[in-house]
């Protein structure tokens, strides 16, 4: 089992997130640009239990693009944005791959909500990109 350390960029909240990712991708909704003040941000989603944090976070619930409530967790010092948790994913945790200590092993398998992309955004063209989010896996 795979465990990856990460933290804000004052170093107050520090995790530690275990397993294997359920997927990584980039994301272009509203809220994802808004908060990272860019083209989109890259998360790593992963089970809520997989995840360990140390130090207070701060949170901000509000709309994703899907209508539903989504709650994004930062430090309260530096404002650096480590975690969402989207209501439309029970039991799963979002976690910023830009801050983790070692994420080159994370490779973006996706690009979702697509239709907000910029036009200047670029991104690998080998991955699929996703109007909204991606079909449910099957059973």
């Amino acid at each position: 089992m795979s465990v990856i350390k990460g933290g804000c960029l004052c170093g107050a909240v520090t995790y530690e997130v275990s397993g294997e990712s359920m997927f990584v991708g980039h994301c272009a909704c509203e809220n994802c640009q808004k908060s990272s003040g860019g083209g989109h941000t890259t998360v790593a989603a992963f089970p809520e239990q997989a995840l360990t944090v140390s130090g207070e976070v701060t949170a901000y619930t509000g709309r994703g693009d899907s209508g539903q409530p989504t709650t994004t967790q930062f430090c309260p010092k530096c404002g650096s944005r480590l975690f969402v948790r989207p209501s439309v994913m029970p039991g799963s945790v979002l976690v910023a791959v830009g801050t983790m200590d070692a994420a080159a092993d994370l490779t973006p398998q996706m690009f979702i909500y697509g239709k907000r992309r910029r036009a200047w955004d670029h991104v690998d063209p080998a991955i699929p990109v996703f109007a909204e989010m991606p079909p449910p896996p099957p059973n």
